[in-house]
């Protein structure tokens, strides 16, 4: 957040807030919009059928893993604060697109996108190695995985 304030500051002092901070904050917001929007993969909207989950699963899983490995390279190898921010926006949007993905397979099943919390909180009391924690992380994917949706339409899409 520090990073982020003393940017901010930064183009204020400078006066360059309204050439470069403005334009970019509105950039950032239409861009916001248009990831929201219901065809969008990082949308919350919508049913995801047991192959496109699988697949969108093993894609957010590669993403993941790709974006935090450059985080942590750019965090820890550059003085550069748009680097940073920029890794971080990565992370957070590699985060979106798997809430993303879980929330519409469980729309699929006729159940609420805000299970996907209860889903990923399991994660935050597992211990830090282990092979059971990896198992435990990995249940809901499986889960998720194997059973097979509602037929016809539900509360959440044809």
């Amino acid at each position: 957040m520090d990073m982020i304030s003393s940017l901010f500051s930064g183009l204020i002092k400078t006066g360059l807030f309204l050439t470069f901070g403005l334009p970019v904050l509105f950039l950032v917001i239409g861009l916001f919009i248009g990831l929201m929007s219901e065809g969008s993969p990082f949308s919350f909207y919508g049913r995801l059928n047991r192959k496109k989950f699988i697949l969108r699963s093993l894609l957010s899983i590669i993403l993941f893993i790709f974006t935090i490995t450059s985080a942590y390279y750019l965090i820890d190898n550059t003085n550069s604060t748009i680097l940073r921010i920029i890794a971080i926006l990565f992370v957070l949007l590699s985060f979106l697109y798997c809430w993303a993905t879980y929330a519409k397979r469980l729309h699929d099943l006729n159940y609420s996108g805000w299970w996907v919390i209860a889903l990923f909180s399991i994660n935050a009391f597992l211990p830090e190695e282990g092979f059971l924690s990896l198992i435990i992380g990995l249940l809901p994917l499986g889960i998720l995985s194997f059973i097979s949706g509602t037929k016809g339409r539900n509360k959440y899409g044809p």
